[in-house]
């Protein structure tokens, strides 16, 4: 005998999510920036990526785009420290947007900023 179950019904809203890839497409980044409308970003990374974010702000400045500067601390696992520094710095200085630079300690600050 075939038993039927009913499916419950449910609404899954995702936000829209855009991925730029490909070798330089660093220097699209005050491009995507401006498409936001953002006006104060964030470049977020670890201290040992900072020449990294040094070149996002770079690319930014070129571009006229006035950063927030940056956040350097990102750590495995986003202790509370480091969170809770990160989230007064985006507060303080009336961040819009954050760049996370790297891998996945950046990206997991990024996500709680």
């Amino acid at each position: 005998s075939i038993t039927r179950t009913r499916m419950r019904s449910f609404v899954y809203t995702a936000n829209p999510a855009r991925v730029v890839f490909g070798s330089g497409t660093i220097k699209q980044l005050p491009d995507e920036v401006k498409r936001l409308g953002v006006k104060m970003p964030l470049v977020l990374s670890t201290p040992e990526q900072k020449s990294h974010a040094d070149t996002v702000e770079n690319l930014l400045r070129i571009a006229d785009i006035v950063s927030a500067g940056q956040f350097n601390n990102a750590t495995m696992h986003t202790p509370l420290n480091v969170t809770e520094d990160c989230l007064r710095e985006v507060e303080q200085k009336k961040v819009d947007c954050v760049i996370a630079i790297g891998g996945g300690s950046t990206i997991g600050l990024g996500k709680v900023s």
